[in-house]
């Protein structure tokens, strides 16, 4: 761990713009913007900013969710094509799709639903395999473009 520099120290702060009560969920490091990405959240709404090197913040979108009992499960950022993957507890899959200037420009879809809902999600580290659990105990494989690869069954 040598020849490591310190380049940039900074607090941020992290407040909702579009809500105040929302709750730091995520940050994760936009390699292509050179920016930090920031998800914040409460049980109805999900709003994704971001926060440039020199220090301008600017909503990327806003997602409303519908079922206030459904748990985020995994937030997936593929900042290649500008694009959020969100899954849910109750089996919402949902795309938000940004283009980087105006939030309300945002196109928010449900990519699907399982039905039995989710138990457990996880992307590849390359992003290109999510991984679903679901609550009746089966394990699906999607590729990045969200086509199913495998589904069977796990031994509960």
């Amino acid at each position: 761990m040598k020849n490591l520099q310190i380049l940039n120290q900074n607090t941020i702060i992290t407040d909702g713009i579009s809500a105040p009560d929302l709750n730091l969920i995520d940050t994760c490091f936009d390699l292509i913007s050179d920016s930090l990405t920031i998800i914040l959240s409460n049980n109805n709404l999900i709003e994704f900013q971001q926060l440039d090197k020199f220090g301008n913040l600017k909503i990327l979108s806003i997602v409303e969710i519908n079922d206030s009992d459904s748990i985020i499960k995994s937030i997936a950022h593929l900042e290649d094509i500008n694009q959020f993957i969100i899954i849910l507890s109750n089996g919402d899959i949902i795309s938000s799709t940004y283009d980087g200037i105006d939030e309300n420009n945002s196109i928010i879809e449900i990519i699907g639903t399982i039905d039995a809902g989710i138990l457990s999600a996880k992307w590849s580290y390359d992003e290109e395999i999510l991984t679903l659990i679901t609550n009746d105990y089966k394990l699906l494989l999607f590729s990045r473009n969200l086509d199913l690869i495998l589904e069977t069954s796990i031994d509960s």
